[in-house]
């Protein structure tokens, strides 16, 4: 996942484990100058799929839409261990998962 002008979350805070690595770009002049020639603009956050396209984008993070995408494309996070934690902003009640692919 690809965020601009948004804050990383913590390593495995949002109970994902190693299942998607974070890229946080800040949001800096040189970094707006840069992404305005690729006609981007922050903040918003891009969900890339194992094949290079987007699969989820927004202007904010959604961790309900992000865990909503991950279960239609079949990808079930598995509890193993409660917590809680912030991502975007959002508070989630998330399990540190194990994953389970259908």
């Amino acid at each position: 996942m690809i965020l601009i002008g948004l804050p990383a979350p913590e390593h495995g805070a949002q109970g994902r484990g190693d299942l998607m690595r974070v890229q946080a770009i800040p949001n800096d002049a040189r970094n707006a100058r840069e992404l305005a020639k690729a006609q981007l603009r922050g903040p918003a956050f891009y969900l890339l799929r194992p094949d290079g396209h987007i699969g989820l984008a927004g202007r904010r993070f959604d961790a309900v839409a992000l865990y909503d995408y991950l279960w239609h494309c079949g990808v079930r996070l598995v509890p193993s261990q409660a917590s809680r934690a912030t991502f975007g902003g959002a508070a989630l009640a998330v399990d540190t998962p194990g994953v389970e692919n259908r």
